[in-house]
């Protein structure tokens, strides 16, 4: 039962979808993060029906692609988004890690944050636009295997501070176990991801461990480690870049 509590949890923390109120306790956080990537498959049947349906229905490519854009935000409720945004807001200050940590906190809104927002969602558009229909099964791989690289953070790197929910969900997760079962999920992914999309997978895989590698070298340097709104820069920028190689992909080899 702690683990179905565990998913409930873990699926009402990162999509707004209706779920059943279970307890905020330390037993029922300790498995939520192996199902952070089901909220990732969630989130990729929502943006790939929307895109399908727009089509089918005849609407205009350009609106279809901007649907595609919103729909993530609209199922996560935008926390991801905002971590990216608050991000944003700490790395333009050049400060200190303090000052960083401080603005991050700060609920205004800086130049920062809303220029990288725009720069953010013309991008999604026009990837979305330049990939084929074809590939929208590709979708799948990078919405969850974002995710699976976003819970290793949380059981293998330091937080940068002892508060928020991502240092919640870290102090309380088995961490050897969770980081063991993401990494299992992360081969059957890739396994199925490859027999599906082949090259433009290992493209999309690449680019995904990259921004990995720099979300871990740039949160240790720029804040002492990770947070949730680190987290949320991470899983953007990480959606963003693996969705810009396979349309990259689709143009080198066709």
């Amino acid at each position: 039962m702690n683990v179905i509590r565990s998913m409930i949890m873990a699926l009402s923390m990162y999509t707004k979808l209706p779920m059943p109120k279970v307890e905020w306790k330390d037993e029922n956080m300790k498995y939520a993060m192996c199902f952070f990537p089901l909220a990732g498959l969630l989130v990729a049947f929502m943006t790939v029906v929307v895109g399908i349906g727009c089509h089918a229905l005849g609407f205009h490519r350009f609106f279809q692609c901007i649907a595609m854009t919103i729909t993530p935000i609209l199922i996560t409720g935008g926390i991801h988004m905002d971590g990216y945004m608050d991000t944003l807001d700490g790395l333009g200050s050049y400060g200190d890690i303090p000052k960083k940590l401080s603005i991050m906190k700060d609920p205004n809104t800086g130049a920062f944050a809303v220029i990288g927002y725009g720069v953010y969602l013309l991008a999604m558009v026009a990837c979305f636009y330049e990939l084929s229909i074809k590939d929208y099964k590709l979708l799948f791989f990078i919405f969850i295997f974002s995710r699976i690289l976003s819970g290793l953070s949380v059981a293998t790197f330091p937080c940068s501070k002892d508060s928020g929910l991502l240092y919640l969900f870290a102090k309380s997760a088995q961490k050897k176990k969770v980081a063991l079962i993401l990494c299992f999920q992360a081969v059957l992914l890739t396994a199925a991801g490859i027999w599906i999309g082949g090259y433009l997978t290992i493209m999309a895989l690449m680019i995904g461990l990259l921004v990995f590698y720099y979300y871990w070298r740039m949160s240790r340097k720029q804040f002492g480690g990770t947070s949730g709104d680190v987290a949320g820069y991470f899983l953007q920028l990480c959606e963003l870049f693996m969705l810009l190689g396979i349309v990259i992909g689709e143009r080198i080899w066709f």
